[in-house]
């Protein structure tokens, strides 16, 4: 039988504290521990619940192991949440933007060519999260997986093709959702034959969301360009459509109305703006078993890609790398390394991360050893 492990509430105070102080702090990772013990306090229990559970019960008994300067643990549990989970969507997306570079280095060194499209729905404020992602997926089925839909991915060269989803909400326009399509071409295709098949594949989308119900999309929610055949260009767009994680970290830089999710994370925490709170639970519903990311089929084959499932990734053991330039502190005082040792033991990397920072040792999460 499992038993729960976790900070005093006291140290848990103490930590939410000094980050609420420190602005922004140095350390992502600490942001993401706060921002996932902050939740979990805003969830009742429930025995299913994994988020709730996620780096606080342990599933076996905690293993501790230091290499070098890394202090490894094992047997908590992790919930694997790509959507809600600031510490499991930065893991698991950390992999995905691996995966996703060595394709397109791959593709790169193939002489292949890339493009980068741009779907969306028209929505208006109220609209159900969950009716959108429904709409987008069979929006995208009817525009890419059709007879007609093959034939066209055909005729212009398609390899294959990378899909990711992006969700963002406004106050003003509610729930604005998106995919983004990288389309590897076997070569560069002309400006004019571009548009032709961004046309093609647009016009199925947009008549498949007519009989969804939804309002004509026009080309505000549609948009296609091809990359410049450089490395660099095609890590950057394979960046750009990554880009966004469920961190904790506050990134907002200004008070325009469209939020990441992110953004709605740290909403939801400062619980002050009640529209902000509720579309935090919607989410929370709406994403539950939904994929973020997909390759085509067969591609990751060509590309020799070895794509870990979310699970996998989760699995992997993870280290607090203590920073080269903390180290002497670290390794210099057998009492801290001792209570850090105790933290990790009794409250998981969360208590070890405050005992780290109350001594002012620098450190990151690393999920590789």
């Amino acid at each position: 039988m499992s038993t729960q492990n976790k900070a005093t509430a006291e140290q848990l105070s103490a930590l939410i504290e000094y980050a609420d102080k420190s602005s922004p702090l140095t350390s992502t990772d600490l942001e993401a521990l706060i921002a996932r013990q902050r939740l979990q306090k805003t969830r009742p229990f429930h025995p299913n619940d994994r988020l709730k559970k996620c780096g606080v019960v342990n599933h076996s008994p905690v293993t501790l192991h230091k290499v070098g300067s890394r202090i490894y643990i094992s047997g908590l549990t992790t919930c694997g949440n790509p959507h809600l989970c600031p510490v499991c969507s930065r893991k698991i997306m950390n992999r995905r933007r691996y995966e996703l570079t060595h394709g397109l280095n791959q593709a790169w060194s193939m002489g292949k060519s890339l493009a980068l499209e741009t779907f969306s729905l028209p929505h208006r404020l109220g609209d159900p999260l969950k009716g959108q992602l429904d709409a987008l997926q069979a929006c995208w089925s009817a525009a890419s997986s059709a007879k007609a839909g093959s034939k066209t991915k055909s005729k212009y060269g398609v390899y294959g093709y990378y899909k990711v989803l992006e969700i963002k909400y406004s106050h003003l326009t509610g729930w604005n959702v998106h995919l983004h399509i990288l389309w590897i071409l076997n070569s560069p295709l002309p400006e004019s034959d571009l548009t032709e098949f961004g046309t093609a594949m647009f016009n199925r989308w947009a008549g498949k969301a007519v009989k969804l119900g939804f309002q004509s999309p026009n080309a505000d929610g549609h948009d296609i360009r091809l990359v410049k055949h450089t490395k660099a260009d095609f890590l950057r767009v394979g960046s750009y459509v990554l880009k966004d994680s469920i961190s904790g970290a506050t990134k907002r830089q200004s008070q325009t109305d469209s939020l990441t999710m992110n953004d709605l994370l740290n909403e939801r925490l400062n619980a002050t703006n009640a529209q902000y709170v509720n579309a935090w639970k919607e989410y929370e519903k709406a994403t539950y078993r939904r994929n973020r990311t997909q390759w085509s089929q067969g591609l990751k084959g060509k590309l020799g890609i070895n794509e870990l499932s979310e699970k996998q990734i989760i699995d992997e053991p993870m280290f607090l790398a203590i920073t080269a330039e903390s180290l002497g502190k670290f390794t210099s005082d057998v009492h801290v390394q001792a209570r850090i040792m105790k933290g990790l033991k009794d409250g998981g990397i969360d208590e070890a991360a405050w005992f780290l920072n109350l001594n002012g040792i620098d450190f990151h999460i690393v999920e590789h050893e």
